[in-house]
């Protein structure tokens, strides 16, 4: 049976008051944040003229629309691995583990369902004068869309985990390295994730 080491009521009060700020984080960038990734996504393909420009120019707005604020929430999950590491004392190195992850699940289930919930109605109205079938904003014919969540939503637990790995380390620099690394991804990431568009025919 784990074992958690004991620690005082206010310990924990902290630490859940800290974890719901992260939540409360995650999902304020999942919504405000969507505008902006609407736009920049759309950049995929600036001017779209023909009927497949205009759906590449929709899968790359579609992408950062249903992943809009996860820049934010990738350094939530983070530090909610190293609250972990910080408070829970567990002697079982797997189960502080289970639990780093559970954390950034919970974040990554915040940030994407909203997220969905806040896009789907913008992206339905951006289909333009192409026809919403050949669009399909239900995604069935947009592997790319779905890759990029997926993506997205596993970096969510692994960045969790990654903070609790070096939180029990106490490596400290090297979590403000990797903090670091994912501000400047925050700058540039749409470039990744709407890399997976296919690029249509001219």
């Amino acid at each position: 049976m784990v074992k958690i080491l004991q620690r005082g009521p206010h310990v924990w009060l902290w630490c859940a008051t800290i974890y719901a700020l992260l939540v409360a984080a995650t999902a304020v960038a999942a919504v405000t944040m969507l505008s902006r990734s609407i736009e920049q996504g759309l950049e995929v393909w600036p001017d779209a003229q023909s009927e497949t420009q205009m759906v590449a120019a929709w899968r790359g707005a579609a992408i950062l629309a249903y992943t809009s604020g996860s820049e934010v929430g990738h350094v939530c999950a983070l530090l909610a691995g190293l609250l972990v590491a910080r408070t829970a004392a567990v002697r079982s190195w797997q189960a502080g583990l289970a639990a780093a992850v559970l954390a950034g699940t919970v974040l990554a289930l915040v940030n994407l369902s909203l997220a969905w919930w806040k896009a789907s109605p913008r992206l339905a109205h951006l289909t333009g004068p192409v026809d919403p079938a050949v669009i399909d904003p239900g995604l069935r014919h947009h592997s790319c869309v779905i890759v990029a969540i997926a993506l997205v939503s596993t970096a969510f637990s692994a960045l969790a985990a990654a903070g609790y790995g070096l939180g029990m380390k106490r490596n400290i620099k090297a979590a403000v390295i990797t903090l670091m690394v994912l501000a400047a991804l925050a700058l540039d990431g749409h470039f990744i994730l709407t890399g997976l568009v296919p690029r249509p025919d001219y």
